[in-house]
């Protein structure tokens, strides 16, 4: 008998993953799909389409904003709720605004809780009842918060930032105007929490482990 509600988990962890085939084998809800991460997912959205997608935000390859952009041109049709370690009202805001139909944070979210947004969502288009919850606690930052809320260019600037080059060079090696990457480094500034590139160094040092502003990132 097919079952009402039909998903695709992305999750990296796989004993996650596992976890909640399992409890859904009890449910009214089939996994088709499992990817560890955005690029498994798109070459899986290729031969599968589910109602659902369960995506965790913490993976490699695209992060949270790239991913949401291309899911909403390429597959319009497909409900994404997301699932994160860590949150705020600007990352639940940009997600909500790139077509996410829930937001759950995985901190305090069980099968049960989850079963119940999937069904939400299915039913009635969005899973909202642990928004007011959320925006009341305090915000939750980690790596993969930032790495989540940049854009592939913001990344780009920030790694050439952490290596120490300047504004011309940056412009040089980015093909940018000058005015633009003021820009750019300002939005960069604005999300980081920081106001020049002595605080942004000062963040880059105690984040030195983030992938996207190694210092050979952008060697």
């Amino acid at each position: 008998m097919k079952k009402e509600i039909s998903i695709i988990i992305v999750d990296d962890e796989k004993l996650a993953r596992l976890g909640m085939v399992a409890f859904f084998k009890e449910t009214n809800i089939e996994v088709i799909g499992q990817a560890q991460n955005d690029k498994e997912l798109f070459n899986l959205l290729k031969f599968e389409k589910p109602n659902i997608i369960l995506l965790d935000l913490e993976f490699p390859v695209l992060n949270g904003s790239k991913s949401m952009n291309k899911l909403q041109k390429q597959y319009p049709e497909i409900n994404v709720i997301i699932l994160a370690k860590y949150h705020d009202e600007q990352l639940i805001s940009d997600m909500f605004k790139r077509g996410a139909r829930a937001f759950i944070s995985k901190a305090n979210a069980d099968s049960k809780t989850i079963t119940n947004a999937l069904n939400k969502v299915s039913k009635h288009g969005f899973y909202l009842d642990n928004i007011a919850c959320l925006l009341m606690e305090p915000g939750v930052k980690d790596r993969h918060y930032y790495r989540a809320i940049s854009t592939p260019k913001e990344i780009k600037i920030m790694g050439l930032l952490n290596n120490g080059k300047s504004n011309e060079e940056i412009c040089k090696e980015l093909h940018i105007t000058k005015d633009s990457l003021k820009y750019h480094i300002a939005t960069v500034f604005k999300k980081l929490g920081v106001r020049n590139r002595t605080e942004f160094g000062i963040f880059a040092t105690k984040y030195f482990t983030l992938p996207f502003i190694q210092k050979n990132h952008c060697t």
